[in-house]
């Protein structure tokens, strides 16, 4: 999340109160650099009371948090550390990575909670007060972390409650060669640039190699140039005019940058490293806060200007009330199409109302109508096809499919040829395709190909809503915000699309691109947050920053992908083995109590009146009519809430009291909260 995002969800950390906050310093470097060595050292010297930043003389504490899932041994404790939550060689194997990929995702899937590790942060520094440093270590895959999603919501996370700085540790034997050395200090450059935050960079192992040649380099161009003239002597290339030409464009930023040789084997330099970071904590508060509420002000001013377009938009919508359709048994919506439908069977199907339109309460799920779970299209197609065309016909109105799901396009396409256009609302996706090594894809070029490819194979000339596929496997989010809802923007303003939504597991990446975007995002798909073990999709904060900005929350996966059924999950689920475990035990509790635990768990997420549309996919007219069941039995029930009372379902005595044991043992979901990647919430 943006730092100066967050803020608008969240209270404003006053300036005062920041400044007695401990500095955050946030430590990278390139592997071999002597990171962990040097950070050890930092340890070692601030826990023996050596380092003392408070200015009454009393010695403060160091906090360590490591953020590398890889690490096999730390050679310091940290008190918050990745490994605890994550674990790196599952990941890798769970998800068919290699080890840079591995990385990426350990740090998104930990990414999604840091909201919970600024909370106990927070809490350590209110209840001692003598901590003076909280030091971050990063992965040695540097760009893993700078370059990705994740690390930007850690940096502006902290930056935005904590006086924050980055330091970038450099492998000084190496940057005697003029090339490395530039190449180092490009990346530095980039890094701060991208940040904001101010930075120390500390050439390390001057045991070995003195750091003098280098800073040298930095603060006199002729000694950087006759250096160049050696290299050039010895064989040079065309590189060397570019590195020369880097130099000289890199000269104002040598001028301001904080820099220090220091020894991470014998401690010389320590001392000045960390004189260099009160230096840059001052210049934290002198130009990264200030910068910080310059930005607050801007989506202030943005989200007061959505506020008085809400207005407008609601007054409109009023005014096309007239479109709904009233009969005497209450309201149809606006895609019953007489002659098609039959009144008698879509007025037994319940709709919510969001924005202009009334949604069925359940919508059809299409990744099933692939080869992604194992079918064989060809001989499922037409069967498919007519199930489609059953399910519009049985008052459903929501159809949502993607690229990525293989064939399910081209099949609802069919399906579409022999429907009404005005009988539904066909939602598809961008970003990601198929398991190429293209599979995501967030360019604007991109976004506007797959757009004009879905609406070729779906057989409509607009599309009902356009919605990012998983969006957290973009490294960077600007690229999402820039590009991907900059193009989506573009196409609705021209007709091509009616809505714009964001979809994808972490809550925490649909939030910062909510808060970071300028283009208005009507809708928000979530998968796995919305069933019996895991209800954070409303209580978390999201439903309310949704609320807050008029977006509609639609779910997904009522069944968590397999869990709540009583066969096995599928071998590729991502759930840890306890809460397949604790599934398990739902199941047994409802075939003792001859319940049905895929019933219960559809009633359940169906009933919850604050989500409009929960999708479900079917694949055949079984599935099809227990769906239709379920949906038709809330017709009555109305204004229930997640933690409501179970009474209110449409439930015989038995099933309820099934759901409530389920619900509330300790042994199954009782106390807890629990999802897919094995997050715990209370």
């Amino acid at each position: 999340m943006s730092a100066f995002d967050q803020q608008s969800s969240s209270p404003i950390p006053p300036l005062e109160e920041v400044k007695k906050r401990p500095t955050v310093i946030i430590v990278v470097g390139m592997a071999g650099s002597g990171k962990t060595t040097f950070l050890t050292r930092l340890h070692r010297e601030i826990s023996s009371g050596i380092i003392c930043r408070s200015d009454d003389g009393k010695v403060g504490k160091g906090y360590y948090i490591n953020l590398d899932p890889a690490c096999t041994a730390m050679p310091y404790p940290p008190q918050i550390d990745i490994r605890d939550t994550v674990d790196y060689k599952n990941v890798m194997s769970e998800y068919n990575l290699g080890p840079n990929g591995a990385i990426v995702t350990s740090l998104n899937l930990f990414a999604t909670k840091f909201d919970v590790v600024m909370g106990i942060l927070e809490k350590r520094v209110e209840e001692e007060r003598d901590i003076d440093y909280v030091i971050v270590d990063t992965p040695g895959q540097i760009e893993s972390f700078t370059w990705s999603a994740s690390g930007q919501i850690v940096t502006e996370s902290l930056a935005s409650s904590f006086p924050t700085i980055l330091s970038f540790v450099v492998d000084t034997p190496r940057c005697v060669n003029p090339s490395t050395f530039m190449s180092n200090m490009l990346y530095s450059c980039s890094m701060m640039y991208r940040s904001r935050l101010p930075m120390v960079v500390a050439f390390n192992k001057t045991d070995v190699v003195s750091s003098d040649t280098v800073e040298s380099w930095m603060s006199d161009y002729d000694k950087f140039q006759e250096a160049m003239d050696a290299q050039e002597s010895s064989g040079g290339s065309y590189y060397d005019s570019l590195n020369r030409s880097m130099a000289l464009t890199l000269d104002e930023f040598y001028s301001t940058l904080n820099r220090c040789g220091v020894s991470a084997a014998t401690g010389d330099g320590v001392d000045e490293f960390l004189a260099l970071c009160e230096k840059a904590r001052a210049e934290y508060f002198e130009e990264y806060w200030k910068d910080l509420n310059d930005r607050r002000e801007a989506v202030k001013e943005l989200k007061e200007q959505g506020v008085k377009d809400n207005m407008n938009k609601f007054e409109k919508d009023l005014k096309e009330v007239d479109k709904m359709k009233k009969e005497e048994g209450g309201v149809l919506p606006a895609t019953f199409v007489e002659g098609f439908h039959e009144k008698e069977v879509v007025s037994m199907m319940p709709y919510r109302r969001t924005g202009d339109r009334s949604l069925s309460i359940v919508g059809l799920g299409c990744s099933s109508f692939s080869d992604i779970f194992g079918e064989e299209v060809s001989k499922q197609e037409e069967g498919w096809v007519e199930l489609i065309i059953n399910t519009v016909k049985s008052g459903v109105n929501v159809l949502d499919t993607a690229p990525w799901y293989g064939d399910s396009e081209r099949v609802v396409g069919m399906a579409i040829k022999k429907l009404p256009r005005s009988s539904f609302y066909i939602h598809t996706k961008v970003g990601r395709y198929a398991k190429t090594d293209k599979m995501f894809d967030f360019t604007k070029e991109k976004t506007y190909k797959s757009v004009q490819n879905s609406l070729k194979v779906l057989n409509v000339d607009y599309l009902d809503c356009v919605q990012v596929h998983d969006p957290e496997f973009c490294e960077d989010l600007s690229i999402i915000v820039g590009e991907v809802l900059v193009a989506l923007d573009e196409m609705r303003e021209k007709g091509i699309i009616r809505r714009i939504g964001i979809t994808g597991y972490p809550l925490q990446v649909q939030r910062e691109i909510i808060e970071r975007s300028t283009v208005k995002i009507d809708q928000s798909l979530s998968y796995g947050h919305l069933n019996l073990h895991d209800v954070t999709l409303l209580s978390s904060s999201f439903s309310e920053l949704c609320k807050n900005n008029d977006i509609a929350l639609l779910a997904a996966a009522p069944l968590s992908m397999g869990l709540l059924t009583p066969g096995d999950p599928p071998s590729w689920h991502p759930a840890p083995a306890e809460l397949k475990d604790r599934c398990k035990k739902a199941n047994v509790l409802c075939e003792d109590a001859g319940a049905s635990l895929p019933h219960l768990a559809t009633i359940y997420s169906l009933a919850i009146e604050a989500v409009p549309c929960t999708l479900l996919g079917v694949k055949n007219s079984f599935e099809l009519e227990r769906m239709l069941k379920a949906s038709r039995s809330l017709k009555e029930v109305k204004g229930f809430a997640f933690n409501g009372d179970i009474k209110e379902l449409p439930l015989t005595a038995t099933e309820q009291e099934a759901l409530r044991g389920i619900l509330e043992r300790e042994e199954i979901f009782g106390g807890e909260v629990r999802n897919t990647e094995g997050w715990n919430e209370v």
